[in-house]
């Protein structure tokens, strides 16, 4: 949306391709907005914005400040409404979000762009990953020489194997 003030607003083309999606929104989240949409029924009647308390869109800085507002009731940090969509692809991340997956969440139009920004959250993955694949494969148990065989008998019950 470009917004200039109150009674002059107007949708645009994103800045890309990616940029037109359908975003999956969690059950608790819809929730959320269905309580916030009745909200608005009572307050304003039907309204076509999520974020309006007059039928007309809200500014960035009006909802930034409904945020800070409530990071203060809360006791938590102050932050603006771009560090809200990191925290998201953050917690996605932690939560083992998929590369591409994450891509397609945030409207990157290459990967690239999303390794760039949230790269460095991916480094601790690899004990992970490597610990994922034990199990997978498991192989017949391997004979044992006549030897061997001896020499773990002799280890169970203390006497040394025969020479």
């Amino acid at each position: 949306m470009i917004y200039h003030n109150a009674h002059d607003f107007h949708t645009d083309q994103p800045k890309t391709k990616a940029s037109i999606r359908k975003v999956a929104l969690s059950a608790d989240c819809l929730r959320q907005i269905e309580r916030w949409h009745e909200c608005q029924k009572h307050s304003i009647g039907t309204c076509r914005y999520v974020f309006s308390t007059t039928g007309i869109p809200m500014n960035r800085n009006a909802v930034e400040k409904m945020i800070w507002h409530k990071a203060d009731e809360c006791g938590l940090p102050r932050v603006n409404c771009h560090s809200l969509r990191h925290a998201h692809a953050s917690l996605l991340i932690e939560q083992g979000a998929n590369p591409l997956l994450l891509r397609d969440r945030l409207g990157h139009s290459d990967v690239k762009i999303t390794l760039q920004v949230y790269g460095h959250l991916y480094p601790n993955r690899d004990q992970t990953l490597a610990q994922s694949l034990d199990g997978l494969v498991t192989l017949p148990a391997a004979k044992q020489s006549p030897q061997e065989s001896d020499e773990k008998n002799s280890q169970r019950t203390g006497e040394e194997p025969e020479k």
